[in-house]
């Protein structure tokens, strides 16, 4: 890896093209979550998840919805990260990105290099795995 050309690498390692997979992977996990909610009583659970990109295409928002049941999480695409937002609004973290030392695109988040299915965890782990 002497002569790995970085530059190049960390160019298509670069914000639109992560928030463009991103929005791609959001909108499986969110089938995915969708699939496996619980049957009760032979019917499926009263509450259900839909993604939603803005129409400016730099926000994806997933909600949970349901009887008496509104919950969201949503990605920002800001000029230098990605930024996850609670339902009020406010910043949970922010995500850059970066090339590891084995040349790999990542995410860091607080000085730690993580991976782009990480990222959706942490944003939407609570949302999807909460009994309502």
């Amino acid at each position: 890896m002497n002569n790995f050309d970085w530059v190049s690498a960390r160019g298509r390692c670069s914000l639109g093209e992560i928030f463009e997979k991103l929005k791609l992977d959001v909108a499986s996990d969110v089938e995915q979550a969708q699939a496996r909610r619980p049957v009760r009583d032979g019917m499926l659970a009263h509450y259900g998840f839909k993604c939603v990109v803005s129409d400016s295409g730099d926000k994806i928002t997933v909600f949970v919805n349901g009887n008496n049941i509104r919950r969201s999480s949503s990605f920002h695409l800001t000029e230098d990260s990605i930024e996850v937002l609670d339902q009020s609004g406010h910043v949970k973290f922010s995500a850059m990105p970066t090339l590891n030392n084995k040349g790999e695109c990542r995410l860091r988040i607080n000085e730690e290099e993580q991976e782009l299915w990480y990222i959706r965890k942490l944003a939407l782990e609570d949302l999807f795995f909460t009994t309502y």
